[in-house]
């Protein structure tokens, strides 16, 4: 999967832009708050719909306007290909794919893939679920289109599950038509995030082994809400028992408290908590083997390799570290952002100054 062209417009602190890009390695150069995090927001944008930084679109409109586009002319092993994402403050977001508009955003899905990579990801470990199961989601979306779909019924059930939770007096009868959606979802929610955590674990380890010399042993496993049911009608009928046990609690919490959003990933090293018990070297090591473990597995699944996103992670790593990462890059087209000062700059394709929205 190459990049021929980025073009913005009213994007964060970019009026317009229009940008080719090489097949190798793209480099962005520039201070802080140039505009370089931008870029590689935009280019995200374009493979799941929406930022990675932040929840709200409207904060990626340039301010003082009301709209904002980003297009991304590309090519895949189907030929060229081109998406257009258009996002208003007071209307619906319009994805264009082939210039055609699409009625749903799960159909962007699966389109266009990236793997982003920022600071923030060597806290993957450390932080609380919530970053793991966003990890896990985001890139299933991607993959696996249907993931996406499935997430989304359960995500719109579970609202509604929880409005009425809040309620006086809730229907008990709207309770349970909300439960089995969640339910039916949940199963394939499940099924999906189990083969995705096994290979996974899988690559990861072998990555981990090798950025550790054979001195620890990385694990990565599922921590579902139901243990040991693969079955999916099984499943099911046994997450919709766990409702109903939990459904008095809730109620008296105003919330639901059982279910796949409230999952994570177990990072163990060792045989132990890498959360709990890890150093932070150690910790930030073992999300370095998750993301570059994401990187093979796109490809694997996709049978397309993933463009990559390096945002101004090279001044956290150490030179061993480094060369771990541009060997798992290799044969992908990538955007790298860095402020000049890291004092390693890599051998690029092409070389641009970002400055103050303007790229050159």
């Amino acid at each position: 999967m190459r990049i021929k062209n980025v073009s913005l417009v009213n994007f964060r602190n970019y009026s317009t832009l229009s940008l080719s890009l090489e097949d190798g390695l793209n480099l962005f150069v520039g201070e802080n708050a140039q505009g370089k995090t931008n870029l590689l927001e935009a280019v995200f944008v374009c493979a799941l719909g929406r930022s990675h930084r932040t929840k709200g679109d409207a904060e990626m409109i340039r301010h003082g306007y009301d709209t904002a586009k980003v297009g991304l002319k590309f090519k895949d092993r189907l030929g060229n290909r081109e998406i257009e994402v258009e996002i208003a403050r007071h209307a619906k977001k319009r994805i264009k794919i082939d210039e055609k508009l699409i009625a749903r955003s799960v159909e962007q899905m699966g389109v266009f893939n990236a793997v982003i990579f920022s600071p923030e990801d060597l806290s993957l470990v450390k932080d609380g679920p919530g970053e793991r199961r966003r990890f896990m989601d985001m890139e299933l979306s991607q993959m696996r289109p249907l993931y996406c779909k499935a997430l989304q019924s359960y995500a719109r059930a579970l609202r509604q599950r929880n409005a009425l939770l809040k309620l006086r007096e809730p229907r008990l009868d709207m309770l349970s038509i909300w439960e089995h959606q969640m339910a039916e979802a949940a199963a394939k929610i499940a099924s999906w995030r189990v083969s995705f955590i096994s290979r996974l674990n899988e690559l990861a380890g072998e990555i981990h082994a090798r950025v550790c010399r054979n001195k620890e042993t990385l694990l990565v496993e599922y921590d579902s809400c139901i243990k040991e049911i693969a079955d999916g009608s099984a499943y099911a009928e046994e997450f919709l028992k766990q409702m109903k046990k939990h459904r008095e609690s809730d109620l008296r919490r105003g919330i639901t408290t059982f279910g796949v959003h409230r999952e994570d990933i177990n990072v163990s090293i060792n045989g132990r908590s890498a959360r709990l018990f890890a150093s932070q070297g150690q910790q930030r090591t073992a999300a370095l083997s998750l993301k570059l473990s994401e990187i093979a597995l796109v490809n694997e699944l996709t049978n397309n390799k993933p463009v990559v996103l390096l945002d101004d992670v090279l001044s956290e790593l150490d030179e061993y570290r480094r060369e771990l990462l541009f060997d798992a890059i290799q044969g992908a087209q990538t955007l790298i952002t860095c402020t000049g000062a890291e004092g390693f700059m890599p051998k690029a394709d092409r070389a641009y100054t970002v400055r103050d929205g303007r790229i050159e």
